[in-house]
């Protein structure tokens, strides 16, 4: 009786393991192709915290992503290209968008990007991306159909998610370094087209694109898929102020951005309703 059940219980050991071991190295294989980094620069000069005027240049992540079987667009937030007032009501749009697009030898190359459809409530927006007929390199990328997508009616608390984008300027042109992080879903609002995951994100990965991961049911060793779920938006933060001394002089703005470790995401329903 004894060696039975010991048996018994190696035997939901062995089933709990293989359930449970996410390849995760095969699945951001699958999903990086998809990433694209997103650039807006504007002639518009913009007051910083410190009194200082720079022209508008602003920086994103974002995912390529097909409606049908002939539309395919880049998919980031409205914020990204938008210029914005002192109360964050848009103004217009940056004159000039790149969307940098991984290609097969040559990293990320920049493509520009026109606006197709655009809301600013959503804080979604759509760009198309066109590079020169001459470049002999082939795009490496991979378009999101609308078959992968997943409404947040569909999702569960907990479920484990991926989500990769360009934090810190690593997006630009001939720099191709998307970063992937791992969460799970940490809240589900009920009414609200937006979720929480339990991830940290960066300045940069506005825009990134939020994957699922589940393995089919009944099926030993676990067979795991993604699905499309939404975009980040953002995280709630507040600003410290630091007063530091580098080389005997001091530097009142110098900020600690305090992040609390989890991030608003935009849900599928959303960039169904941008399309509509």
């Amino acid at each position: 009786m004894k060696k039975l059940f010991i048996l018994v219980f190696a035997f939901f050991n062995v089933i709990t393991i293989l359930r449970a071991q996410i390849p995760y190295p095969e699945l951001i294989e699958k999903i990086k192709p998809s990433v694209v980094g997103i650039e807006a620069h504007d002639d518009t000069l913009i007051t910083f915290r410190n009194g200082e005027l720079r022209q508008y240049h602003s920086y994103g992540s974002g995912v390529l992503i097909a409606i049908d079987s002939i539309n395919t667009y880049a998919l980031t937030n409205e914020h990204v290209i938008a210029i914005k007032d002192s109360n964050g009501k848009t103004i217009r749009y940056a004159k000039d968008i790149v969307v940098s697009i991984n290609m097969t030898d040559i990293g990320a190359f920049p493509c520009k990007g026109k606006i197709i459809k655009v809301n600013e409530e959503l804080d979604l927006v759509a760009l198309s991306a066109t590079y020169p007929s001459n470049i002999k390199e082939t795009p490496l990328v991979i378009v999101v159909g609308h078959d992968l997508w997943e409404e947040e009616s569909n999702l569960k608390e907990g479920e484990v998610v991926l989500y990769s984008g360009y934090p810190l300027k690593w997006g630009r042109g001939e720099i191709n370094l998307p970063l992937t992080r791992t969460g799970i879903i940490s809240q589900l609002i009920p009414g609200s087209q937006t979720f929480l995951i339990d991830a940290f994100v960066q300045p940069g990965y506005s825009g990134s694109p939020v994957f699922l991961l589940r393995s089919k049911p009944n099926v030993l060793p676990a067979q795991w898929y993604f699905k499309f779920i939404g975009i980040c938006k953002a995280y709630p933060y507040s600003l410290s102020p630091v007063y530091q001394k580098v080389k005997f002089a001091e530097i009142p703005d110098a900020y600690v951005i305090e992040n609390p470790g989890f991030s608003v995401v935009i849900g599928i329903s959303a960039v169904k309703q941008l399309f509509k």
